[in-house]
């Protein structure tokens, strides 16, 4: 029989994959939405994991975070027990996000990898033999690391064969444009104005 034992628990970290902002994304299993991330946690937290009883939460992957341990934290969309008047799911309120002094984070704002942050969650204790529940309450933001987007793999090789031909289309698309401007006279009408050494404007790198 469960004891309905609930503690509460504040961790700090680095958010991966954080994806807590806005409309729920869709989960693992495709089967509803979810909010979610993922925290990386040093040795001293992991402890802390380990004497509340969720030493198997703390995960560790040879292919992500260079090994690290981390704990994932999700919210479904809806809960597992329906509304007892209309008999519909009824809907999880998103994690609660802030910055460091407690204001509302800026939803517009993504979060990177690396983001420094406490996580604030409950932990219930369901009684003897059954797993503990992990409930995220709120994440607050303490160094934001802006998100960059676009892919985390690392750049491809010259001599991959999708590279390759990556390259080759590209010539010749380039070959086309350019014989297009040769056909149609294009290039002639062009005057050339030079560098416009008024204006400044940082070489992006």
């Amino acid at each position: 029989m469960a004891n309905n034992k609930t503690q509460k628990m504040v961790v700090r970290g680095k958010l991966s994959y954080a994806k807590i902002l806005g409309d729920p994304v869709l989960n693992y299993a495709k089967d509803g939405k979810e909010w979610k991330l993922d925290l990386e946690i040093d040795p001293a937290t992991e402890k802390e994991f380990k004497a509340a009883g969720l030493a198997d939460r703390v995960k560790r992957k040879d292919n992500y975070l260079d090994g690290r341990p981390h704990v994932t934290f999700k919210q479904a969309e809806f809960r597992r027990d329906p509304d007892p008047i209309t008999g519909l799911p009824k809907r999880n309120d998103p994690i609660k996000v802030t910055d460091i002094i407690g204001d509302p984070w800026d939803q517009k704002t993504l979060l990177g990898n690396g983001t420094d942050a406490d996580v604030t969650f409950a932990v219930a204790d369901h009684g003897p033999g059954k797993k503990k529940g992990m409930y995220i309450r709120s994440v607050r933001i303490l160094k934001h690391i802006p998100y960059e987007g676009g892919s985390d793999a690392p750049p491809i090789s010259e001599d991959d064969p999708f590279y390759a031909e990556a390259a080759a289309a590209a010539e010749k698309k380039a070959q086309e444009a350019a014989q297009f401007r040769k056909d149609f006279g294009l290039d002639d009408d062009v005057e050339d104005v030079g560098v416009d050494t008024d204006t400044d404007v940082d070489e992006e790198v």
